[in-house]
């Protein structure tokens, strides 16, 4: 909900954000792929421009899970190399990542203003 990160939909379904340089983050210009029936994010893809512009990567959501407020997020995700055209080869397997909990906790956004 930041005003200066930029967003673009690319095709339905496929955003793509642009993050100014007051971010830190391990890339700059992310796509997010989000499942068009359910909404669900199924794949991000990237470029881990920290490591080298050819780091290329997609971080694909294996499964959602529900935490106990009923709050879905991707629970088991698997990072791979991409594709030319995006899409993740099988492996090798970068990064495996099973989140077993998760919980939100409320920051009042006011205690942050001066």
């Amino acid at each position: 909900m930041r005003d200066d990160i930029t967003w673009k939909e690319l095709e339905t379904g496929l955003l793509e954000a642009k993050f100014p340089d007051g971010i830190p983050t391990h890339y700059r210009v992310p796509q997010f792929r989000f499942d068009p029936d359910t909404g669900h994010l199924i794949q991000n893809n990237y470029t881990a421009d920290i490591i080298s512009k050819f780091a290329k990567a997609a971080n694909v959501v294996l499964r959602h899970s529900k935490n106990e407020n009923g709050l879905l997020y991707p629970s088991v995700r698997r990072v791979t190399p991409t594709r030319q055209n995006s899409a993740p080869f099988n492996c090798p397997v970068l990064i495996f990542i099973e989140v077993l909990d998760f919980r939100l906790l409320y920051e009042d956004v006011n205690d942050h203003l001066t």
